[in-house]
């Protein structure tokens, strides 16, 4: 699974999402960077609505989301996975500021993905 498949582009989607929700807010400028990031990422669009969507669903069924997301992680290519914590650390970072929430969502989703926190923080440090 990479991003250029569809359920890696919704991997991708509900990831960000993910991030985006963890002040329970979604942003302007979170929904911007997330299409933008999603574009530049997979070569497709999505639409506002498409993410309110994968916001919705994250944030109403969390459960389902971290099973669906740790049953793929097996299926996902090493780089896909490396962008999907890069792409979630610059959307906690797109409304300025980083609170702890989002920070412990990236974590979580970075040791889901196989990484440890040492690896983690490496991430933090590049994408500042």
């Amino acid at each position: 699974m990479n991003a250029n498949d569809e359920a890696g582009k919704r991997i991708l989607c509900h990831c960000l999402a993910s991030v985006s929700m963890a002040d329970g807010d979604l942003d302007a400028r979170e929904i911007a960077t997330m299409l933008a990031t999603v574009e530049q990422v997979t070569g497709c669009q999505v639409s506002a609505d498409e993410m309110v969507l994968a916001a919705s669903t994250v944030t109403e069924e969390p459960a389902e989301f971290q099973a669906n997301l740790t049953a793929t992680v097996p299926d996902m290519e090493d780089a896909f996975k490396l962008m999907i914590l890069k792409t979630c650390i610059m959307i906690g970072r797109a409304d300025t500021f980083m609170i702890d929430t989002e920070k412990d969502h990236i974590y979580a989703l970075g040791h889901t993905l196989g990484y440890n926190a040492e690896q983690i923080n490496e991430q933090f440090e590049i994408i500042t």
